[in-house]
């Protein structure tokens, strides 16, 4: 399903999208919207795993931040189950 809608760009956006072909403007606006979404998502799985910092727009840097995180975490892991184990919660 698709919504037509109507925005507004800075000079230099709209003459960048002025030299793409009519038909595959929408595809690129879309693409765009949707690497910024994936890097939203990621900005918030970083901060729930505990990095809460508020980082630029960078797809590759949060996705480069998630994967260190997520090694750390697995490198953890065998310690908090050790502890979980000994001291379990009530």
């Amino acid at each position: 399903m698709t919504k037509r809608m109507t925005f507004s760009f800075p000079d230099d956006v709209a003459q960048y999208l002025e030299g793409i072909e009519d038909r595959k403007r929408s595809a690129h606006v879309a693409e765009a919207m949707r690497a910024r979404m994936a890097f939203e998502s990621m900005r918030e799985l970083l901060a729930v795993a505990g990095d809460d910092t508020n980082y630029d727009y960078d797809p590759t840097g949060a996705i480069r931040r998630a994967t260190e995180l997520k090694i750390r975490l697995e490198r953890l892991a065998p310690t908090a189950q050790a502890t979980v184990e000994k001291e379990p919660l009530q």
